[in-house]
């Protein structure tokens, strides 16, 4: 139920951002929208504090049809943005009827949909006696049951000793009557954990003759009962307010005794109790609260812990956490930029910065990665820290742990999950939110179950379809199809029938020449893939999918793209390119998409875009240039450079701060890539993957500096030994893959002592004459998997017993029979293979095929 009041939460945001920017006349639809905003944060907060199971269905369904009254609206309203000042009157006034009729239609559909929210007699309790602003969590105190959050630990109290003094001091005071002292601060400020701490001390239980710790509960009538338990005591279910409290003041007659309220959340909660109390000489009452309001101002002592640690002792506990193994756990010079940075995100919040830290020091300490732990944080950590269950978690974070496509890893930054139903020989009468077709045939089983269909994964023959009631799925958001048989005029009545789609994949479809027309009509489409498809062309009309965020054309003939593509200002992903021939081991494998200096200017306008892979090079000089103007770029990839592209090009990934991974390939396998023109040597230090395919004269002197990188492709570089090949590779700090073909034309590669210390997969393919590999003491001490391929004067195994002892998998292709021969004879030599899982050998680079295939493996050995 949650998730789709979640999803529909996050796509109000979004109509009221796209009516805002789309739209002058907005006053009327963002009242309509924020009256359907109010409805789903009354059903969410019914949801998150009674959750009745038979309810359940009536909320889901009501959250989904406020999701498809905005859906509705949302397509029939033009989603083309405009620059200029003229066309957007001239649209305002030709799309002002139909604009005007999706208001009102909307209008009206919210009017309805309050009035059945207002049917559902249980949500009553949301406005007269659901939570308040405030409520506790459900976490309980040291004595009560397990915590949903952990508390810090003693050690990890920093910056609070004067607190902590304070109030030993105060526990230990003699008064004359009950004292009571409130302890006052935002979720993870460590409100509780001091006290925690200062009650759990023999300092403090000698005070006392009781003690109870109670975390006060939603139910205020429990709130006596759970006292008195606390203090062994049992309660008749039928006493009232009045005996229980008589019964509380004799067990506390004349006795000292320290009550904590933990999560204090209502000043009702707090009388309830202190009027149950007896004024005890030396007795405390320490009230723990978000919100100093609900305690009385006679309160005698107040801790305010709002404004949370200083900056000196915020960071001296972060680094405690991040840094356990290292001395005085100092923070490495090239990470003090991000940690600090992430330490003022934390606000001073003692638990999120204890649990940030712990979960980095568990993160590569490369700059990268905490990067992205300082982009996830948001701008305000305040609500983050007091997050301690799903239901806590902001809206639009709470899709993104709800949507998997089984197997299928989509657009990461997009794609949700939500419980799945599998669809097999047989199918289980229950609701449907997500449809997997795996099965040949289910029957008509499918038809009859009656249930509308969000999200249908369909990786059977598309035929299947025709098993399934198409007006179920006017409601349908994700629509997947994978690797089938697809036929036109029936894609077409599906799509039709799908105009609420916002995920469309039609990926493994050789069959598919022609772009679907049908696709142009889903308005509301963010992600669409067609790839491993025969497309040929996009049409120009892609620039109606004006909310379109990824467009993916990976493994199609596509060559060009249209003038269109340039209108899509919300594109963040563009993943294109063309396969020129099908064997992958060729120099022009892939070929990148024509690609004007004008779209590059048109995507910068919005400067959304993230990802633009495979780009062919344009001769225009203004091209490479214009290309900078895309600074948010994560991941670039370019075809056909020529040499003296290389100073351009330098300079403009120069300006992409947020570079992840770069894919450049000279425009033929004996083109020079010219690439050491990084000026003030400040290279893009964010960079993880880096693919080079072209000659090189040396590596560029930037390379040894990415103290992020993780993989490396290095192609066709042809060096010789003078340029020392390995030298700039081998401290790379956090280097786990490295792929060289045809990188290295001399006879010996050698791997020099304690090189490569995280190296987990070595490839080296087409090294026409090296004879002999030598591996150095402690030299890729992590590597598991090693593939040689083509180097047919290699005659020996490039290790010998006590070298690469983590070894798992060998695979050899198209290797001499001279090389092979060593795997296949009892041998010294094979000795040293004992520990390695697999050894698979084949005449075929990159493939497994039945003709020369071998298992050479130890566990094959007689």
């Amino acid at each position: 139920m949650a998730d789709a009041i979640s999803a529909a939460l996050l796509l109000v945001e979004t109509a009221i951002i796209c009516t805002d920017q789309l739209h002058s006349r907005t006053s009327s639809v963002r009242k309509d929208l924020e009256r359907a905003r109010n409805c789903l944060a009354r059903l969410q907060q019914w949801d998150n504090h009674t959750n009745p199971q038979a309810r359940e269905k009536q909320v889901q369904d009501l959250a989904c049809n406020i999701e498809d009254a905005i859906n509705e609206y949302l397509l029939q309203v033009s989603q083309h943005s405009h620059t200029n000042r003229f066309s957007k009157l001239a649209h305002n006034v030709g799309h002002f009827i139909p604009d005007w009729i999706a208001s009102s239609k909307l209008s009206s559909s919210i009017d309805e949909l309050e009035r059945d929210l207002n049917l559902v007699t249980l949500l009553d309790s949301v406005h007269s006696n659901g939570p308040q602003e405030g409520r506790p969590s459900s976490s309980t105190g040291p004595q009560g049951a397990t915590l949903t959050h952990r508390f810090l630990e003693d050690h990890e109290i920093v910056g609070y000793d004067e607190e902590k003094t304070r109030l030993f001091q105060h526990l230990g005071e003699r008064n004359p009557e009950l004292l009571t002292i409130v302890i006052v601060g935002p979720g993870g400020s460590g409100k509780t954990t001091l006290v925690k701490n200062v009650y759990q001390s023999e300092r403090v239980s000698s005070l006392f003759h009781f003690q109870a710790w109670i975390d006060v509960p939603l139910d205020l009538d429990q709130l006596l009962p759970k006292l008195l338990r606390r203090f062994k005591q049992e309660v008749d279910p039928h006493e009232d307010i009045s005996d229980l409290q008589e019964k509380l003041r004799r067990i506390l007659e004349n006795k000292k005794f320290l009550v904590v309220l933990d999560n204090v959340w209502s000043h009702e909660a707090f009388e309830s109790i202190v009027n149950a109390l007896p004024k005890t000489e030396g007795s405390k009452l320490i009230v723990i609260t978000r919100n100093i309001d609900v305690a009385p101002v006679s309160s005698n002592y107040i801790h305010d812990l709002c404004a949370g640690l200083s900056s000196k002792k915020a960071n001296q506990l972060f680094c405690k956490k991040a840094f356990p193994d290292v001395v005085r756990n100092i923070c490495p010079t090239h990470l003090e930029d991000w940690a600090e940075q992430i330490v003022t995100r934390c606000e001073g919040m003692p638990w999120a910065i204890s649990q940030i830290g712990t979960l980095l020091a568990r993160t590569p300490r490369v700059a990268v990665e905490w990067k992205k732990m300082h982009d996830t944080l948001g701008s305000d950590l305040s609500i983050a820290s007091s997050i301690s269950h799903y239901r806590d978690l902001p809206s639009n974070h709470k899709e993104c742990f709800l949507y998997f496509v089984r197997g299928k890893s989509m657009d990461e930054s997009r794609i949700v999950v939500f419980p799945t139903l599998f669809v097999s020989s047989s199918f289980p009468k229950q609701s449907i939110s997500s449809l997997f077709l795996e099965a040949k045939s289910v029957g008509n089983i499918v038809r009859d179950s009656g249930e509308k269909i969000r999200r249908l994964s369909v990786q059977c023959d598309i035929n299947l379809l025709r098993n399934i009631d198409l007006s179920r799925m006017t409601h349908t958001r994700t629509l997947l199809v994978f690797r089938q048989t697809a036929n036109r005029s029936e894609l077409h009545m599906v799509l039709k029938a799908c105009k609420l789609l916002r995920v469309f994949g039609l990926q493994g479809v050789p069959e598919l020449v022609n772009f679907p027309e049908s696709v142009i009509s889903l308005t509301l489409l963010r992600y669409l893939s067609v790839r491993q498809t025969n497309i040929e062309s996009v049409p120009r009309s892609i620039e109606k999918l004006g909310l379109l965020e990824t467009l993916e054309l990976k493994d199609t003939l596509v060559t060009n793209l249209p003038k269109g593509i340039g209108k899509l200002h919300h594109l963040r992903h563009l993943l294109v390119y063309c396969n020129a021939v099908n064997n992958n081991m060729m120099f022009g494998a892939a070929q990148g998409v024509e690609f004007s200096t004008s779209k590059i200017s048109a995507l910068s306008i919005s400067n959304s875009l993230q990802k633009l892979s495979l780009i062919k090079v344009n001769t225009n000089k203004k091209f490479l240039k214009a290309l900078g103007e895309l600074k948010d770029l994560r991941r670039l990839g370019l075809v056909d450079l020529h040499r003296e592209d290389g100073r351009e090009l330098c300079c403009t990934i120069q300006k992409m701060d947020d570079l992840s991974t770069l894919d450049v390939r000279a425009t033929s396998e004996d083109e020079y890539l010219d690439l050491d023109h990084m000026q003030s040597g400040s290279p893009p230090l964010l960079l993880q993957h880096l693919y080079l395919k072209g000659r090189l004269k040396r590596v560029p002197e930037w390379i040894p500096k990415l103290t992020s990188l993780k993989k490396i492709g290095l192609k066709w570089s042809k060096m010789d030994a003078d340029a020392e090949p390995l030298t700039a590779l081998q401290d790379l700090p956090n280097l786990m893959e490295l792929d060289l073909v045809d990188y290295y034309t001399g006879q010996v590669l050698g791997f020099g002592d304690e090189t490569f210390k995280k190296l987990v997969a070595l490839s080296i393919d087409k090294f026409d004459k090296l004879n002999l590999i030598s591996i150095g003491e402690k030299a890729m001490p992590m590597l598991k998997k090693l593939t040689i391929s083509r180097c047919p004067d290699l005659k020996l195994l490039p290790f010998s017993s006590g070298d690469l002892e983590l070894l798992e998998e060998l695979l050899l292709f198209d290797m001499p029979n001279e090389f092979i021969a060593e795997f296949e004879t009892d041998s010294e030599r094979r000795e040293d293979l004992k520990h390695v899982g697999v050894i698979h050998y084949s005449r075929h680079p990159g493939s497994y095929q039945s003709d020369g295939f071998k298992d050479l493996s130890p566990s094959k050995w007689r």
